[in-house]
């Protein structure tokens, strides 16, 4: 089955610079192979994965995700935090993985919002 991760990526900002960022996320997508596309696509299937109706938000969480890094389509959207920074809007990346102290966390951009965490709770109480 593989080690699974839960994984959300949010990026956003003013309407002109995600605008750019949509126009580079486009052509970077174009570059990918038929098979990365496919897993993108379907991805962008889940809880309205993708950009907002008025292009300034990007959003992505997917749950039990093999989020490994060699995979094309896993390399796409970490390589988007750097788009982001390089049209200048703000993102926020959070991982969870299966083990208790692997999570990771990265932050960018002039008004990050931190909408993104981890939260821990006690249940069964």
């Amino acid at each position: 089955m593989g080690y699974r991760s839960e994984v959300a990526i949010s990026i956003y900002g003013d309407v002109e610079n995600m605008v750019n960022f949509e126009a580079a996320y486009n052509a970077a997508y174009e570059e990918l192979d038929s098979e990365a596309k496919a897993s993108i696509d379907d991805f962008m299937t889940y809880d309205d994965n993708g950009f907002n109706a008025n292009c300034t938000a990007f959003k992505f969480h997917l749950d039990s995700v093999k989020w490994y890094e060699l995979y094309n389509d896993v390399a796409f959207l970490v390589g988007l935090l750097s788009i982001a920074e390089d049209c200048e809007v703000n993102s926020e990346f959070v991982r969870i993985g299966e083990d208790y102290d692997d999570i990771e966390t990265e932050y960018s951009g002039e008004n990050v919002a931190f909408n993104l965490g981890v939260a821990r709770s006690i249940v069964g109480i």
